[in-house]
């Protein structure tokens, strides 16, 4: 099964791309859609933000991992995302498979 992993902004969450990740699934119907939340946004407020953005890319492939969501991954980037998702790409070129950054 093919991933997209939808990546916020600064200061943002999964809730920020309102209907968008459904109306995604319904035009990739094999296709999983992951909204993760960084450290210290949505779900995971509670924990101690990342302080680079290598760091939030690491924090990424954790908790994909941990989900059992194998690469490679397309990834959908917005702002802050959009650093994540190129810094991924460039760091792990093999887990990437696309990067659409907005």
């Amino acid at each position: 099964m093919n991933s997209w992993i939808l990546l916020r902004g600064l200061m943002r969450e999964q809730r920020h791309w309102g209907a968008f990740p459904a109306q995604l699934a319904q035009a990739l119907p094999d296709t999983a859609i992951i909204t993760p939340d960084l450290p210290g946004n949505g779900q995971r407020h509670a924990m101690r933000s990342a302080t680079t953005v290598a760091q939030m890319v690491e924090f990424c492939r954790a908790d994909l991992r941990a989900r059992g969501v194998p690469a490679p991954w397309s990834l959908l980037a917005l702002s802050l995302g959009g650093m994540v998702a190129v810094e991924w790409a460039s760091r792990y070129p093999a887990e990437v498979q696309r990067c659409v950054l907005i």
